[in-house]
């Protein structure tokens, strides 16, 4: 994504069936703290509404931008191959339900 500027950040999304991963989201430092993260996840979301089960992601960082988003820890072991066996990740975090529902967690608002 980008605007008149220069770019804003980059999201990608690998998989087929019930699971995906959301792969490489990167904004780059000076775009940082805008929202933008925040943004592209939804867009990414939007994009596999209805079609994906379970969204899950890889991060060598603390994940806290996603925990925010409603991701949750889980243990990478029980992660589908393509994903339980990535190149290069630290933690695995996934979707407790399905994206299509929004509902991030069961607490009240």
């Amino acid at each position: 994504m980008s605007d008149d500027e220069r770019l804003i950040g980059l999201i990608g999304l690998e998989g087929n069936g019930a699971d995906w991963l959301l792969r490489s989201l990167v904004v780059p430092p000076t775009r940082r703290g805008k929202g933008y993260g925040r943004m592209l996840v939804k867009r990414l979301e939007g994009v596999a509404d209805g079609a994906v089960e379970r969204l899950h992601l890889l991060t060598s960082g603390t994940g806290e931008l996603f925990r925010r988003l409603g991701y949750a820890d889980a243990d990478r072991a029980a992660a589908p191959a393509f994903i339980a066996k990535p190149r290069s990740s630290r933690r695995c975090a996934v979707r407790a339900r399905p994206i299509s529902s929004r509902i991030l967690d069961d607490s009240p608002s």
